[in-house]
């Protein structure tokens, strides 16, 4: 069965001490150096991650402020395109009724010249046919003066 003597005991625990010693020089602490390089490296990737995410969040935002800006520089514009295309239209419906009345005005004047010379003309013509109605009477009185004797 099982003895019990404390020489063997002594020498097993002896032997798992050394051995305990023996693996942690040879076999645990290598081990951990390699887990701590391990912990290291990743700490200093999520670092690296983490420093690259910020920065790709800072140019995302100076993106989306770029693109706000523009997207206000568009809208103005086009607002001071719309205001310039709306003075350039009233300018052109100015122009248009200055023209109207302008040719109105001319086609007026045209109209009396033209008046006044249809009146001189009917005047003219008018003095026209009395002259030769006046020489016909006077013809035809003297005609009849001539057969009447007197």
């Amino acid at each position: 069965m099982l003895s019990l003597e404390p020489w063997t005991i002594f020498w097993t625990v002896v032997n798992v001490l050394v051995l305990f010693v023996a693996l942690r020089h040879f076999l645990i602490k290598p081990v951990m150096g390699v887990i701590e390089q391990r912990n290291e490296m990743i700490r200093q990737q999520f670092n690296a991650a983490q420093k690259t995410q910020d920065e790709a969040n800072k140019m995302k935002a100076d993106y989306e402020q770029q693109l706000d800006t523009a997207k206000e520089q568009a809208a103005d514009i086009i607002a001071a395109a719309h205001v310039r295309s709306e003075k350039e239209h009233s300018k052109a419906i100015a122009d248009t009724e200055a023209e109207r009345v302008k040719m109105l005005a001319q086609a007026r004047e045209d109209i009396e010249k033209e008046q006044a010379n249809a009146k001189k003309e009917l005047q003219s013509q008018i003095m026209d046919i009395a002259m030769l109605a006046a020489k016909k009477i006077i013809m035809t009185g003297d005609q009849y003066d001539a057969k009447s004797g007197k």
